[in-house]
């Protein structure tokens, strides 16, 4: 990765791999239990944008407080992964009803829209 962007050191930030075997192992542990699990895929738009006209640096500060946003909507055993410069996946498992991923998805929706102040 030469990205600077993609190097942020962001505690609880899974890694690609990371959430494959996550994946592998919720399904299972799901299947047993007869529980749901879901993936979310959340994307920064207009990153690169950001980037460009402000600077890595705040474009980094932005990710932070985004990813910031995401934990708070998140339960203890949900798995945030960074998958891309700009996209995330949000593993939820054990879940016990369908409706579960969206009411996840509204709370992360509620949590994004708020508004953001970088490079002050």
């Amino acid at each position: 990765m030469n990205n600077p962007a993609l190097q942020l050191e962001i505690p609880q930030l899974a890694d690609r791999e990371t959430l494959l075997a996550t994946v592998a192992t919720s399904l299972e542990t799901a299947n047993r239990a007869g529980e749901l699990v879901a993936i979310i895929s959340v994307k920064v738009n207009r990153l690169k944008a950001i980037s460009i006209e402000y600077g890595y640096a705040e474009s980094d500060e932005l990710i932070e407080m985004f990813l910031e946003r995401l934990h708070e909507c998140l339960r203890d055993k949900d798995t945030l992964a960074r998958i891309g410069n700009d996209e995330f996946a949000v593993l939820l498992p054990g879940l016990k009803n369908p409706a579960q991923p969206l009411m996840a998805i509204s709370k992360i929706q509620r949590a994004c829209l708020e508004p953001a102040e970088i490079g002050g």
